[in-house]
């Protein structure tokens, strides 16, 4: 990919400058205000500090646009008495941060993406309380495209430190916390859930590795006030930081400087980036800009800064894309409130867990009495709890009375067989001492096996022996298996025959339906579950006396087995009395006929093949003859297949 790099510079607001000169790369980059005014630069230019112009103030008062902008020599800038080092004004905001942790009582940020017309803005003002705590309101709100009114939420925040009595190891201690709290009204812009953290308020970083915390776990004393502010001071140090210091565009310019006018810091970088390669021709236009306002007594007490690119497709004038963040805070030191009427944060904190609801993986909630055996994992969840804003409300399973019903597997409960257990969950809870420590709920609960959805017949010609045509014939015990869902649903059924006279059936040790022919006739065999009896299969099944070798030698000779293939053929079989016969397959696309001979040999409708004069497919293994059809059975390498020839 082949990079275009153009640094343009308004002298006026930014200095850029370097003892020994600017670096060759950034020095043939360097656009003058004769050389921006090829028209393609000159209309993206004036287009970008357009599109600046509705997102930032610095922009709309600005005197010279890109196109407009000169360079800067390395002499003059030296020469400039106003010129400070990015360095001093990071130093700077160091100290200023210091200051306002200390000092400051009212903090105001307002955060604003725009990406094209999509608008996100978050508005806060907190408060610094005497005691070096804070509470906060704000607002956020959201803007897409057309919508004349935005989607906003509102919240409420509260940093406050109070001394916490938790048990461990059997010993009750005490502890100061720092606790932090944001509450959404609605909660229903993404990003705006209620949030509750609290950590270790400690002397020393040597306290906090006795007490063997990590970073993030607690917070040094000296350090609760700056912790409580919005550090607009140190946020606007790490955004310089970054988007100068760091900006690898801006370090081929040499050192960085700041314009100071009276009271006001100003820096700012303008530059444009192309990439093109392979029909891919983008040009990137950024604007970085930073102010930082102090008072008389040199505190800060504002800053503004922008990251602005504007993006167009080279050969696409239309596809263009604008890009806007602006962070703006205001503080103000003055005398600070003694308290506060805000959220109170030990509303957001467990107390207790008064009940527990069982749900699966899906978060299907069951009663406690009827715990699918198909479940197979559930959890407890916290139902209802104190006090009700509580949002760590995390039950932990720890064990089950009867581990035959359900166990414990690595940390989850899995339901094993049906019965009837006590469960017990741990939580983290304020008890009625107001100890924070590990607390316990029990729920009995009963697994029950699933109500049944379904019961059928496997496919009657499966049975043992196969049953074809719905026709059974006297002397031969047929067994059907019987397939209830969901699998672990109760198993078994009932049996029922409409005509025990000529059929009667049973169930067998393998739970299979056993049906008798005992005379000539019909019956309907109906089997239902037993404890979902609404459950239910029927078939119709006609009872003969059982075929003759001889009768079975006649259907097979006078009748030619046909079958109409979905798959775009026919089959048509012959038999002769000599044991041969022959098979036609009829390709319906091609109009040809294939023809392969065998042999066979039969015994009671139950016929082998052999020999069969051609490899094709299908080669039948053997078959099962009936009144009216012969079901065959080819086991090609491609598998087993069944095919059933009509007789005709």
């Amino acid at each position: 990919m082949k990079k275009s790099l153009s640094l343009l510079i308004i002298s006026s607001m930014m200095i850029l400058a370097s003892c020994g000169g600017s670096t060759p790369a950034a020095s043939s980059s360097l656009i003058s205000s004769e050389e921006s005014a090829s028209s393609k630069s000159e209309q993206t230019s004036s287009s970008e500090v357009s599109s600046s112009e509705t997102t930032s103030e610095e922009s709309s008062s600005e005197e010279s646009s890109i196109e407009e902008s000169s360079e800067v020599s390395s002499e003059e800038s030296s020469l400039d008495p106003n010129a400070v080092p990015v360095a001093e004004i990071l130093a700077n905001l160091e100290a200023w941060s210091d200051v306002e942790g200390k000092s400051s009582n009212i903090q105001t940020v307002e955060d604003m993406d725009m990406l094209n017309e999509y608008i996100k803005l978050r508005t806060e003002e907190r408060h610094i309380l005497s005691d070096k705590t804070s509470y906060a309101n704000g607002t956020y709100s959201v803007t897409n495209g057309d919508e004349s009114d935005p989607l906003t939420d509102t919240f409420q925040s509260r940093v406050a430190v109070q001394t916490d009595k938790i048990k461990n190891g059997g010993v009750t201690y005490s502890y100061p916390m720092l606790y932090d709290v944001t509450d959404y009204q609605n909660e229903s812009l993404p990003g705006c859930e209620d949030e509750a953290t609290k950590c270790f308020v400690v002397e020393s970083e040597l306290e906090a590795a006795h007490m063997g915390l990590s970073e993030g776990e607690y917070v040094l004393k000296d350090e609760v006030d700056t912790y409580a502010s919005l550090q607009i001071a140190a946020t606007t140090h790490d955004w310089i930081a970054v988007n100068f210091v760091a900006n690898p565009y801006a370090s081929q310019l040499g050192d960085i400087y700041f314009h100071k006018d009276g009271n006001t810091y100003r820096g700012e970088l303008r530059y444009q980036v192309t990439d093109s390669d392979d029909g891919w021709n983008v040009t990137t236009m950024t604007a970085i800009i930073a102010t930082l306002t102090v008072d008389d007594t040199n505190r800060l007490v504002g800053t503004k800064t922008s990251y602005i690119t504007y993006e167009y497709d080279n050969d696409d004038e239309e596809n263009v894309s604008y890009h806007a963040v602006e962070y703006t805070g205001a503080i103000a030191y003055g005398e600070r409130e003694e308290t506060a009427e805000t959220i109170d944060v030990n509303d957001y904190f467990l107390n207790s867990i008064t009940s527990i609801a069982i749900m699966d993986r899906y978060k299907k909630e069951y009663p406690f009495d009827q715990i699918p055996l198909n479940a197979t994992y559930i959890d407890g969840v916290a139902k209802t709890y104190l006090p009700e804003k509580a949002l760590n409300v995390t039950l932990t399973a720890e064990s089950s009375s009867d581990t035959s019903v359900i166990t414990l597997d690595n940390g989850s409960l899995k339901v094993v067989n049906p019965g009837t257990t006590t469960l017990t969950f741990s939580y983290y809870g304020k008890n009625e001492e107001g100890v924070f420590t590990e607390r316990t709920i029990e729920q009995e609960v009963t697994v029950i096996r699933p109500a049944v959805e379904s019961i059928r017949l496997e496919g009657l010609a499966y049975a043992s022996p196969a049953i074809h045509n719905e026709t059974v014939y006297i002397g031969t015990n047929y067994a059907v298996d019987v397939y209830i869902t969901p699998s672990k649903a109760s198993r078994q059924f009932s049996v029922s025959s409409s005509n025990e006279e000529a059929i009667q059936v049973s169930v067998n040790d393998n739970n299979q339906l056993v049906i008798t022919p005992v005379a000539v006739g019909s019956s309907t065999i109906t089997v239902a579950s037993v404890s979902t009896p609404d459950k239910s299969v029927s078939v119709e099944l006609t009872s003969k006396e059982p075929l003759t070798q001889d009768d079975y030698e006649n259907i097979l000779l006078n009748n030619t087995f046909f079958h109409d293939s979905i798959y775009g053929y026919t089959l048509t079989m012959n038999f002769s009395d000599d044991g041969t016969g022959s098979c036609v397959m009829f390709v319906k696309d091609e109009e040809k006929s294939y023809t392969d001979t065998f042999e066979y040999t039969m015994n009671m409708g139950q016929i082998t093949f052999s020999n069969w004069s051609d490899d094709a497919y299908p080669e039948f293994a053997n078959a099962a003859l009936t009144e009216t059809s012969l079901v065959a059975e080819s086991d090609k390498t491609m598998g087993t297949y069944t095919f059933t020839l009509e007789a005709k």
